[in-house]
């Protein structure tokens, strides 16, 4: 089996579209996606929305967003629509486990 080539990629969900650090957390999503890798993040809002979104912008991209529905009840929308997997975790230890996983850097 290949080695999957994979970044994760941790941020804050309060950063709106527009805001600096969703500006760089898009770009730097559409970077890693251009080079061939597969963006892993939290699959909410904010800079796990700005990443997956950057990199639905390079065509074969893959994000993969690791979901914690017991954990964030109030989070009605659930994960964000430029995502091309959504992984379901039981907890938060579960999450970061999940998302560390095969994962060649962590930023």
């Amino acid at each position: 089996m290949p080695e999957c080539k994979a970044v994760t990629i941790f941020g804050s969900s309060s950063p709106s579209e527009g805001d600096t650090l969703w500006k760089l957390a898009e770009e730097v999503g559409e970077a890693l996606a251009s080079r061939g890798y597969h963006v892993k993040n939290g699959g909410y809002s904010g800079t796990m929305e700005a990443s997956a979104k950057g990199a639905s912008r390079v065509k074969g991209y893959t994000a993969e967003g690791v979901v914690v529905p017991s954990l964030f009840p109030y989070r009605k929308q659930g994960a964000n629509s430029f995502l091309t997997t959504v992984t379901e975790a039981s907890d938060l230890i579960d999450r970061l486990r999940k998302l560390t996983e095969n994962a060649r850097s962590v930023l």
